[in-house]
């Protein structure tokens, strides 16, 4: 027989939905922490026991007051509701996050605002499950 999914209301048992998540959460812990990137299996182990990664894009590492990236952060504003960051948007523009849209797109100013604007929204739509204020529903939500 097909597998069902496991459905419940966490309001009917709130020690319950906290616990589901929990298990869900190692769950997912244990299957990626089996995972590697193709492109970083063969390196050696560092003294830390640590893959040593080495950026291989040079745009890869800049400060984030780097004129690039506060560039896209700004035309990323431009193009959000009322022109304008929440906190918690802002906190997701660091280095390593805006990097993430400047190597993606060459360092085109525009296309990564209009990347890093998409994503932006889409935590905003998504805060209350990110910053953990709610548990998902796992069916609806996402």
């Amino acid at each position: 027989s097909a597998a069902r999914p496991v459905q419940f209301d966490p309001s009917d048992d709130p020690g319950r939905g906290t616990a589901l998540a929990l298990v869900m959460a190692a769950a997912i812990a244990d299957l990626l922490a089996g995972l590697s990137c193709s492109c970083c299996a063969a390196r050696p182990l560092g003294p830390n026991k640590e893959k040593d990664l080495v950026p291989l894009d040079p745009l890869a590492g800049r400060p984030l007051d780097d004129p690039t990236m506060a560039a896209i952060v700004d035309a990323a504003r431009a193009l959000l509701p009322a022109g304008r960051l929440s906190e918690f948007q802002k906190a997701w523009c660091t280095q390593e996050t805006v990097g993430i849209y400047m190597r993606a797109r060459g360092g085109r100013v525009q296309e990564a605002a209009d990347i890093l604007a998409q994503a932006l929204r889409w935590r905003a739509d998504f805060e209350p499950l990110l910053s953990g204020a709610r548990l998902p529903a796992w069916q609806s939500d996402f």
